[in-house]
């Protein structure tokens, strides 16, 4: 069990910290659980705080969750990190550079903790997939990667008329992650927005890589999708379903080697629970690796930012 932390303050009760967040935390560390949210909760088992600065009063050794809208993040974090905590942010942390920048330098200046939650990078399948990839550049003619929902979700954030809380941004900070693991620059990106027969979005992007070629689709479809595809010169692929996931799942694999199929699956544990399974000790020495990867995924998200406002005013 993990005792880094005297108290675990999540900021946000929606479904996501009801049924992934919390119960990962219980399992796993020893530290109190209060929850900050503006809901009125009734015989709630956690302690409440109804305002950040309530819960910033205590100088205890605390890590705050940041489980809410991405819009809010920078200002939360600054007030955080000032106050001496740590902090962990669900995805995506930040989407321009000079708040990612300036939380960074506070970061590192009070020597504390900042971790984005990506929770599919804690999978075993995916490191495996990461030391494939590193160790097969000049060999890939293509990486394909779509991550679809059957139907949009229901009392969200999640708005398409703005970029910060588009699903270009909740979904495609999974791909643009993965790509910030291994030397991957891209030199073009293609950005289309198009529609399924019920109106609902569906995004493609494609980033011209100087070895290789990426295409990404992601969106609002007729069924579930969660796939990454590597394809190489030779014509040989792998296949993994489901990638972009955090619960206890089975992963399918699917390598073609000189035209023979071979299926694996591969029992994943909980990824929520890794996470919080990880001490301070432990995250203060990856932090700068961290933040690195932090910085170029940010690059792919300017990139897509001016793409998505040259799509919105040609309508």
């Amino acid at each position: 069990m993990n005792n880094s932390w005297e108290e675990i303050i999540i900021v946000g009760l929606g479904n996501h910290s009801k049924t992934k967040i919390i119960p990962a935390i219980e399992k796993t560390c020893l530290s109190k659980i209060s929850i900050l949210s503006t809901q009125t909760l009734l015989d709630s088992k956690y302690k409440i705080y109804n305002s950040l600065e309530k819960a910033l009063e205590k100088n205890q050794k605390k890590l705050f969750v940041l489980t809410n809208p991405p819009k809010l993040h920078y200002e939360y974090s600054k007030k955080i990190l000032n106050n001496g905590f740590d902090l962990f942010i669900e995805k995506p942390i930040f989407l321009n550079n000079s708040e990612l920048e300036e939380t960074i330098n506070i970061a590192k200046t009070k020597r504390l903790v900042l971790y984005e939650m990506l929770m599919y990078l804690e999978n075993d399948t995916i490191n495996e997939t990461l030391d494939l990839i590193k160790n097969n550049l000049n060999n890939i003619q293509n990486i394909y990667t779509c991550f679809n929902l059957p139907s949009y979700p229901i009392n969200t954030y999640r708005n398409e008329k703005y970029f910060s809380s588009s699903l270009v941004t909740d979904i495609g900070c999974y791909p643009f992650s993965f790509l910030s693991n291994f030397e991957y620059h891209a030199k073009f990106m293609e950005f289309k927005k198009n529609s399924n027969i019920k109106n609902n979005p569906l995004y493609e992007i494609i980033l011209k890589g100087e070895k290789f070629d990426v295409n990404i689709q992601m969106g609002i479809n007729r069924i579930y999708s969660n796939l990454l595809r590597i394809l190489f010169d030779n014509q040989d692929f792998i296949d993994i379903s489901p990638f972009y996931y955090g619960r206890n799942h089975e992963n399918t694999k699917i390598k073609s080697s000189s035209g023979v199929i071979y299926i694996d699956k591969i029992i994943e544990k909980n990824a929520y629970e890794k996470m919080f399974l990880k001490r301070r000790i432990e995250l203060m020495s990856t932090q700068e690796n961290r933040f690195k990867k932090m910085k170029k995924t940010i690059k792919l998200f300017n990139m897509l930012r001016k793409l998505w406002w040259i799509k919105l005013n040609q309508k």
